[in-house]
């Protein structure tokens, strides 16, 4: 297995309470951002893509993966899906990616993939906790239950920092811009028609 080998998860976990309504279904060129994020992670590489989905989300496709408990934000999907791999026995890097990216390109999620061939830590980019590429380890599951268990300090930075995850450059921050809310949404898709 080449360590650039990678399954994407798109991160749909979110409350999307600040938008008021799912931002995984929301539409960008026809296409929900659930898709939009499957088909970057797809084009990037990922040989498999899965969808991290809220505590409690009925599962109704095979690559649907619920977090295991509640109010745990990005890290309770991170805690599922690897939680998921190392029951499995997945090797593979696992690439999460949140939904709400919607200027994101496959080229800035295979940067990361590419620098996985050099790097045997988690790697994200400069002072942006996601995107993440992580190889599945029982060190690194443990980490995760210990700081989600404790819930004090339920940042990515905090868990990130604790795996040693290394930074890289993104030369092209924009494509890494999140939409929260619906005026920053209708910004961007004002943008993405000029």
């Amino acid at each position: 297995m080449s360590h650039s080998e990678f399954i994407g998860v798109v991160m749909s976990g979110g409350k999307s309470q600040r938008m008021g309504t799912n931002k995984a279904l929301l539409e960008r060129h026809g296409k929900t951002m659930a898709d939009f994020t499957a088909e970057c992670l797809t084009t990037a590489g990922a040989r498999q893509v899965l969808h991290s989905v809220p505590f409690g989300f009925e599962t109704v496709a095979s690559n649907q993966i619920a977090d295991i408990t509640s109010s745990l934000g990005p890290l309770g999907g991170i805690l599922s899906i690897l939680d998921y791999a190392i029951n499995q026995d997945i090797k593979t890097n696992f690439l999460f990616v949140p939904v709400d990216l919607p200027l994101l390109k496959p080229q800035t999620l295979t940067q990361l993939a590419q620098y996985s061939l050099i790097n045997e830590n988690a790697v994200t980019f400069h002072r942006q906790p996601l995107p993440v590429l992580i190889r599945p380890s029982l060190d690194i599951l443990k980490t995760l239950i210990e700081i989600t268990d404790t819930q004090k300090n339920l940042s990515m930075f905090h868990f990130l920092d604790k795996i040693n995850a290394e930074a890289i450059k993104l030369e092209d921050v924009d494509v890494l811009y999140n939409s929260n809310r619906p005026e920053e949404w209708q910004a961007v898709l004002a943008k993405l028609k000029s």
